[in-house]
């Protein structure tokens, strides 16, 4: 989860079909998936790229993955260098590009074919686009510059809607209106033309929004009052635990900002009003943010967006104080190794979690197998019941009930459920509350699933339980 869901939603769009998976809605990871299947499968029609998926979804998978590390690499690469072009510093170039170093949440993510690592590479075109407004000697020209943040701004919507507060950065940019209005405009292009595959589930998107909205609870569920006042605080104090980093970052942003507001309260117009302008975007941006993910903080996925513009900012944040204070000798020596300082306390303590995910990764595969190898010799006459990616028969499940199974369903049901007593469950928002499920989707009792077989395994990725 959800990385099946992309893989068989690629295989929907090579079909021609509408994907099943529009809540992101993720359109752009969805369409490089068919891409990609395709070029990997070139003299191949659907049908036989399918079989082949089937076959071995995991290389698919790992090619994707790979393909999305180059392209995060040189959008990384590619910011740092241009920074560093504009500025003639190397320390903004490197600032820009520390959220991959020291965001564990992000580099989590990068192997995996989720919306996360897209939108690192997409907030790093976004830095440079920035860049080049508060640094570069020549100035953009206005028309191309709100077509090409307005752009890269809809495809960052479109890949995940958690976006949305970056949007505030322009808004502060812009002072006119019509400027503002020419932006928002290539927004809207920008996003219609990346989720063109899904145009026809646009009604259910903006459901699910407004669900996502009134809803209290997560997904939308729960009273319709909003937000619930003692989950809402208990989660902003868990984002403040768990991203010390970050927030110390925002912090020191929002510090130069107020310095550089009071210093520019007689001159609106003077040399830093762009910088200011900017600046100020983006710490509402990170605020915005953080307001908008506590609602339903499950975890730090959601800050990816702008956790990828969190050292941008610093770099900013950065040279802003570096022209008021930069005369002084102290001042670079002092910044910089504060900066250092404060990365490698709160960023060691990080990596050292990642490792241990790492670990604990490697450990449970070992465990799937062993898991795999007892069932195969002592309980192969039970009926199984596999839940949360524990095998690749429901990671496919999983797949498929996320997209459109056109005219593939048969194929999917006869390679790997039909004759096999193979049942998966679901567990609702609500306690208690299971249903069971056969491969194809169909609700089905427990007890039911008993008569069919002499015992019942219910397995999950850590657990393993006989009925």
């Amino acid at each position: 989860d959800p990385d099946y869901a992309y893989l068989f939603n690629g295989i929907s769009i090579l079909n021609f079909v509408a994907p099943g998976h529009t809540d992101h809605p993720g359109t752009p990871l969805q369409v490089f998936m068919a891409v990609l299947l395709k070029l990997m499968h070139p003299l191949e029609n659907v049908s036989a790229i399918l079989r082949d998926v089937l076959q071995d979804p995991e290389k698919h998978l790992i090619a994707a993955s790979n393909v999305i590390l180059i392209i995060v690499a040189t959008a990384v690469f590619a910011a740092g260098a241009y920074v560093h072009r504009v500025t003639g510093e190397v320390a903004p170039a490197l600032m820009v590009q520390l959220p991959p170093l020291v965001f564990v949440v992000l580099i989590h993510s990068l192997p995996r074919v989720t919306p996360e690592p897209l939108l690192l590479a997409i907030s790093m075109v976004f830095a440079m686009l920035l860049a080049a407004l508060v640094w570069s000697r020549r100035s953009p020209e206005p028309a191309g510059y709100a077509r090409a943040l307005g752009l890269v701004s809809g495809l960052g919507m479109a890949t995940k809607l958690t976006f949305l507060p970056v949007l505030a950065v322009p808004v502060f940019v812009y002072r006119a209106w019509i400027d503002r209005k020419r932006f928002l405009k290539f927004v809207l292009i920008g996003f219609v033309v990346a989720t063109l595959p899904m145009l026809a589930e646009y009604r259910g998107l903006v459901r699910w929004i407004f669900n996502l909205f009134m809803g209290a609870g997560i997904y939308g569920y729960g009273p319709r009052t909003i937000i619930d006042v003692h989950t809402y605080t208990t989660n902003l104090w868990r984002i403040v635990l768990d991203q010390p980093l970050y927030l110390l970052m925002v912090s020191a942003a929002t510090a130069i900002l107020l310095i550089g507001l009071w210093k520019s309260r007689r001159d609106r117009d003077g040399a830093d009003s762009t910088a200011l302008r900017v600046l100020a975007g983006l710490v509402v941006m990170h605020l915005a943010m953080i307001a908008m993910v506590a609602k339903h903080y499950q975890n730090a996925r959601y800050l990816a967006a702008t956790l990828g513009l969190a050292g941008f900012t610093v770099a900013l944040a950065y040279t802003l104080a570096a022209r008021w204070w930069g005369a002084s000798r102290w001042f670079k020596p002092v910044c910089l190794s504060v900066m250092a300082g404060a990365v490698l306390v709160l960023a060691v303590p990080a990596w050292k979690t990642l490792s241990a995910l790492e670990r604990g990764g490697a450990e449970r595969k070992a465990w799937l197998a062993a898991v795999d190898e007892t069932v195969r010799a002592g309980f192969s006459q039970c009926a199984r019941v596999d839940q949360d990616s524990a095998t690749k028969e429901f990671a496919i499940f999983f797949g498929l009930q996320w997209s459109r199974k056109p005219t593939t369903t048969e194929l999917v049901r006869d390679r790997y459920f039909e004759g096999k007593m193979l049942f998966t469950y679901q567990d609702s928002p609500y306690p208690g509350d299971r249903l069971f499920l056969t491969m194809q989707g169909q609700a089905i009792p427990l007890e039911q699933i008993k008569q069919q077989a002499p015992c019942v395994i219910l397995r999950g990725p850590d657990s393993l339980k006989v009925l």
